[in-house]
């Protein structure tokens, strides 16, 4: 009996076989995945209000109450879709590990191994551009959609952005880093109905607010909890660096990890330097996919059908002759999404 590596169904089963490798910002924060039936995407951007219920005579007819505060968008989201071929030569190749004389592997059992990583390989790529958007929401409040046909900036109307100047600056001996995180927390709870818990940074960014000579000697004074400094690491580059307590109650977490730009080939942090996100992981933040439309085939000899996919990504497959190849294709339409766009603040601080 024949056997196709490169079924949908044995292609479904060796996706489910390659495990999630942990991503801080995406499964930290936007931890709700929502799937769509078509390409496109509906999402309510929220803003905060505080309206009361009015005084009106008892003989008076009830006002007619607004349903404000938010607005409904439709996107497209771009496709992130990578592929990977394999041909006759690679499977005469002994592969990388594989011994060097008088190797008894066969070209499929080389064929099964290269599918096994090149789907590792899509699916790490596809988390890392997930990864990214995560961290362009949360330190830009907004996605810049740039390749090949496409050139689009996402922008989901956030306004809670503070830049410091001159003594102000944290690095600086006069500056006021509790001042300031009190009066940011105020501001968000009062836009948005969350005061933020969490603060978020690079460590060279965490390493400079713990150094600042305030900070060390609230943190020194046993009298009062103003820190706890228990680093505690979570993978990933990602880790736990202790509390800011008293009024602030800020539990600080630093994050260093990279990715390669696309454009210019530099390797480039997913978190900047200098700059805070403070947030609070209660409030919404959502994963969403668009459907992937691909040509469904009953059989090879099947001209196919087009069909929509709903799902966090697609794999699929498809060959070519003359040359001889099979290619293995990975496809998603991701968009991450602040529900609550008033829900945290970014402030670049040095």
């Amino acid at each position: 009996m024949s056997f196709n590596l490169y079924d949908p169904l044995f292609l479904a089963g060796v996706l489910r076989e390659v495990p999630d490798k942990p991503h801080f910002l995406r499964d930290t924060f936007f931890k709700k995945s929502i799937t769509f039936a078509t390409e496109y995407v509906l999402f309510d951007v929220v803003k905060g209000g505080r309206k009361m219920t009015p005084f009106v005579h008892p003989a008076a007819a009830a006002p007619q109450s607004e349903r404000l505060g938010y607005h409904t968008e439709s996107y497209r989201p771009a496709a992130v879709k990578e592929q990977r071929a394999v041909d006759v030569f690679q499977l005469q190749t002994r592969l990388a590990g594989e011994v060097v004389m008088n190797s008894n592997v066969t070209p499929a059992e080389r064929a099964a191994t290269l599918l096994a990583q090149d789907v590792q390989d899509l699916k790490d790529n596809l988390q890392r551009r997930e990864e990214w958007m995560a961290a362009q929401v949360l330190f830009t409040g907004k996605i810049e959609v740039k390749g090949e046909g496409v050139n689009d900036v996402i922008d989901f109307g956030f306004a809670n952005k503070e830049s410091l100047g001159g003594t102000k600056k944290w690095n600086a001996a006069e500056a006021d880093i509790f001042g300031d995180l009190l009066a940011w927390q105020s501001k968000v709870q009062k836009e948005s109905g969350y005061r933020p818990n969490t603060l978020l940074a690079s460590s060279a960014t965490i390493d400079m607010i713990l150094r600042n000579e305030t900070v060390l000697k609230l943190a020194d004074n046993r009298r009062m909890d103003y820190g706890s400094n228990a680093t505690r690491n979570l993978g990933q580059g990602a880790a736990y660096r202790g509390t800011l307590a008293g009024m602030v109650n800020l539990d600080l977490y630093s994050y260093d990890n990279y990715y390669d730009d696309p454009f210019t080939g530099e390797t480039k942090a997913f978190v900047p330097d200098n700059t805070i996100c403070l947030c609070s992981p209660e409030a919404e933040f959502v994963r969403m996919y668009g459907a992937v439309p691909y040509l469904q085939r009953v059989s090879g000899d099947d001209m196919g059908r087009f069909v929509m996919s709903e799902g966090e990504y697609l794999i699929d497959s498809y060959s070519i002759k003359n040359p001889d190849a099979q290619f293995v294709k990975l496809e998603s339409r991701p968009l991450f999404v602040p529900k609550q766009v008033d829900s945290y603040l970014i402030a670049t601080i040095a």
